[in-house]
């Protein structure tokens, strides 16, 4: 029917809407770009001069490939020691998924067909990095991975401390709830001595056996300051493990075992009000010291005054000081008549070059006493019977 000029290829994978054409001018081509592992219907038309009919269709399939990565992979559940994993096909698979392979650390395990796995012997508390990789005939595709953390040893709360003598207290605490792969095989016990700084010494630890609420504690020292909290031991699969102790004073008490206060806050506020009295007495011994010395200070100042005083009213040609004080009180009656006598003293003291003057006066006569810090000491007696005079010198 004409000149023969070439082919028209029409194809198009199996459930797309879209059809590919090519023009070759070969009895034989190669299409390329096509999916793996995909049913293609074609169909091949000769061509003259116009378009000839088209052959029947022919449904062939592509090889398999590697496939894609494994989607929405993630974590259902975490124990103490176990990890669930969950995931969906590759969008494109490419092939037959003849397995999945579930790495993390040192480990791998393959799963025919499976989308869901748990993962056992496991550390507590641990991160891992899960990958997974989905296979085909051909080979492993392009992995996905998660991490993950198992369950952490619930911390123990609710801890109090009960004081039964100066060096034994009872320490209580509430129960912790674990997971079922856990078993409570007793509590830690810490607790740490502060010096008189308030700074911690080394800990002490006691295990307290079985899955109990409380413990006693012994052979403290009194009057020492402690600082206590528990943690649990969990047995997993033969394994024990410590739960975390905190990290603050949460959950903590500090407790002196010859007094009953437990609460911290009682032993911070008596200690800050023993530090402000402690201040409060040093400035009080302080301000004394400044008072008795400013005393000390001002009554010199007015000795001074009353010297200066007293030597301007004596003898200008004196270069002595004199301070003088008067005293005027009644005497007994009179030993020569008995009747009552008025007595006026008066005492002088000199400086320093001093001179004291005694002198009394009664209804009888006058005595009067001279001394000086000479050489010479003049001693006079005269009454109203005669008149007696007593010299005495000293050289």
């Amino acid at each position: 029917n004409g000149i023969l000029r070439g082919y028209t290829i029409s194809y198009k994978a199996q459930g797309d809407s879209t059809l590919l054409t090519t023009f070759v001018t070969n009895a034989n081509v190669r299409l390329t770009s096509l999916k793996p592992y995909t049913v293609y219907t074609i169909t091949v038309m000769a061509r003259t001069k116009v378009d000839g009919t088209p052959s029947d269709q022919v449904n062939i399939s592509t090889a398999q490939d590697v496939p894609g990565p494994a989607q929405n992979l993630r974590v259902l559940q975490k124990t103490l020691s176990t990890i669930t994993l969950t995931w969906q096909p590759p969008l494109m698979p490419n092939g037959v998924i003849t397995q999945y392979q579930l790495a993390w650390g040192s480990s791998l395990t393959s799963y025919m067909n499976a989308q869901f796995v748990v993962v056992s012997g496991l550390n507590v508390f641990t991160t891992y990095t899960f990958n997974i990789t989905a296979w085909t005939v051909v080979g492993p595709g392009q992995s996905t991975a998660v991490q993950a953390t198992t369950a952490l040893i619930p911390n123990v709360t609710g801890v109090s401390v009960t004081p039964l003598n100066a060096t034994t207290v009872r320490v209580s605490w509430i129960r912790i709830d674990i997971p079922s792969d856990g078993t409570i095989v007793g509590y830690n016990v810490f607790y740490t001595p502060y010096n008189n700084k308030n700074r911690q010494l080394s800990g002490i630890s006691q295990f307290i056996i079985g899955d109990i609420t409380q413990g006693v504690i012994n052979d403290l020292i009194p009057l020492q300051l402690y600082q206590f909290s528990v943690a649990a031991v969990v047995s997993v699969a033969g394994q024990n493990y410590s739960g975390m102790l905190p990290l603050s004073g949460k959950n903590m008490v500090i407790y002196n075992p010859a007094s009953t206060t437990t609460d911290i806050s009682s032993v911070v506020l008596a200690s800050s009000l023993i530090a402000e009295l402690i201040g409060i007495l040093l400035v009080v011994v302080v301000v004394v010291l400044v008072v008795l010395l400013v005393r000390r200070k001002w009554l010199k100042w007015k000795s001074k005054l009353q010297i200066s005083g007293s030597s301007k009213r004596n003898d200008l040609a004196r270069e002595d000081t004199v301070l003088c004080t008067n005293f005027s009180y009644a005497m007994a009656e009179s030993q020569v008549n008995e009747q009552p006598a008025e007595t006026i003293y008066q005492e002088c003291h000199f400086i320093p070059m001093a001179e004291t003057c005694l002198s009394n006066t009664n209804q009888i006569g006058n005595v009067v006493i001279a001394n000086s810090q000479a050489d010479t000491v003049v001693y006079e007696e005269t009454n109203a019977i005669g008149e007696t005079h007593f010299n005495n010198s000293a050289t």
